[in-house]
This record gives structure tokens, sequence and C-alpha cells, in this order.
């Protein structure tokens, strides 16, 4: 069963000059156990996909189902969100707010639980200090414990590592990657590429309030770029026979060939080899994740 399906949802916000369109025609299903990233610009739509999953705004139209459901507070036991910068009381400590929240979560064996996910998100050494004196890691890191305090299926992330340090925002992605093997279906928003490329299964572009492509991150960088260069270091310069033969690019002792598929790759270095030259290095440059977000941002506008 999905953990949560969009069908043709359309939102939309009252503005000065006429309704400002936020949502339209979202339409999209994440798969039980993957890693969904969510992309887009700013303002197209990514945290009022999430505020409707949440049940915290009514779509003016469409569906939401969340494990085949209607949102409700018993569905709604089932998830939870992250969100960067996330903020609470300044005067409370991280025990304070897990013990609250975990009421309102109405979990049994309260002081287990808190243990638990204060052990689990290595915050115990925080869990009596005033939050306002709490780093901005040390703040997600007591966000992330309240998250898991309901063992939801389904984890709501948006922007999670906005403004942390890269060692924080490391371990922050190893702990996703964790909550993944444990079964969690996790829905992520971000903006560092590198971040979705290392997490995420399958990946949704929504460009002004729609959905406009789909699929797996590899996927969806050929279906937009079709090629790659691999670029070979041999051990002497390619022969001008074989360098017009493979439609070689030659300087010196390198080789660059524009390939279409893997196939390509092995059919290449088997020719190479062939031939009678030795290969020291192979680097492929295929197309980033970043390079896909602005191409395709650039064809919408």
């Amino acid at each position: 069963m999905n953990p949560l399906i969009l069908s043709h949802v359309k939102k939309t916000f009252p503005g000065k000059t006429g309704p400002i369109v936020a949502l339209r025609d979202a339409d999209f299903a994440i798969e039980e156990g993957e890693i969904f990233g969510l992309l887009g610009p700013n303002g197209a739509g990514k945290t009022t996909i999430i505020n409707i999953a949440l049940n915290l705004l009514k779509p003016d139209s469409g569906e939401v189902r969340i494990f085949g459901e209607k949102p409700s507070p018993n569905v709604l036991r089932q998830i939870n969100l992250i969100a960067g910068g996330s903020s609470f009381h300044w005067a409370q400590t991280p025990k304070d707010i897990l013990t609250f929240f975990s009421k309102a979560y109405h979990i049994p064996d309260r002081d287990k639980k808190i243990a638990e996910v204060l052990q689990k998100t290595r915050t115990e050494h925080l869990q009596d200090r005033k939050f306002s004196w709490l780093s901005t890691g040390e703040r997600l890191r007591v966000a992330f414990a309240k998250a898991l305090l309901n063992s939801p299926k389904l984890l709501l992330m948006d922007e999670p590592t906005l403004g942390l340090d890269p060692d924080v925002a490391r371990q922050i992605r190893k702990e996703v990657l964790d909550l993944k093997k444990s079964g969690t279906t996790i829905l992520l928003t971000t903006h560092y590429m590198h971040e979705v490329e290392q997490l995420c299964d399958r990946i949704g572009f929504i460009y002004r309030g729609q959905i406009i492509d789909i699929g797996r991150v590899k996927e969806v960088k050929l279906k937009h770029f079709g090629t790659y260069d691999a670029i070979l270091t041999l051990n002497k310069k390619p022969s001008a026979r074989l360098a017009k033969d493979l439609a070689l690019t030659v300087k010196e002792n390198k080789a660059k060939a524009t390939l279409e598929s893997e196939d390509a790759l092995a059919n290449l270095l088997a020719a190479v080899h062939t031939a009678g030259y030795k290969i020291i290095d192979i680097h492929l440059k295929k197309p980033s994740l970043e390079d896909y977000f602005i191409k395709i941002t650039g064809e919408q506008q």
C-alpha cells in the first residue's frame, strides 16, 4: 500500500490581485520503504504538499490518501515531521519537549521511549539544557528525537539539513538511511542536490504547483541529457586511426568519448584493449542532479 498518494490536488491562496495557485493538478505516489525526493525551486509547492499531507491545509480539489485513507487523527499517528529550523519554547529542555509530545502522541511507557530516542539521536547529554542554549545542529537532533517518538511509518522531512555544519549534516544523512533500513518511508525536500543523489530512490520535480517529471535519479538525468563523457588515460597516445574509429577526442595520452549507455562504455574499453593499449585510469563525467535541476527549470521558463 502506498504511504502517500496525491491525486490531481489543487490548492490556491487569496492574493491582492487574485488567487495564488500553490498546487495545480499535483499528482504522484510514494512507494513503501523508499526515500522520495521532492525537488523544485522556491515557491513551487513543496511545503504546501507537506502541510496538506499533515492535514494542516485542505486541498481545494483532488484527493490525498495516507496508507489508503483520508488524513485523520488515527492515520496521522503513523506519520511525523522534521523541518529545518524547527523551534520549540526557548525555556523548555529536550526532556520537557519529548515528554510533552509523548503525551500528545499517547505513547505508552513514555520514559522508556524518551530514553530510547535520546540514545538513538545521541542527545542524552542535552536533555536538561534549555532549548535556547542549543546550537542549530543540536536543535535539529531534538526535532529528530521528537519525530521518532511515535515510530512513524511515514516521515516527512522538509529541508532537514538546512544551515547545518557539514559533519552534522553527514550524520543526519546516515540516520536517514538507517531509518529507511528499518522500514520507514521518507518524503524529503531539499535544495542540496548531492544529498538527493546520496539518499533518494526516486525524485519528483515540481514546478509552479505541478509534478512535471518523476522517476529514479539515474533515469531522469539520462532522459534529459542522453549522453555522458568517458575520459581514458592510456599508456601512450592513441593513434589517429583509433581516434577516428572510436570517435575519440585526443590530447596526449588522454582520450575522451561521448557515450549513450553503460553498454557503450564496455564496448569502448574492449575496443581500446583489443587495439593494444593499456588503460591506466577511467573518469566518467556524468550529468549531476544540479545540472538536471538547472536544465529542467530552464525548459519550463
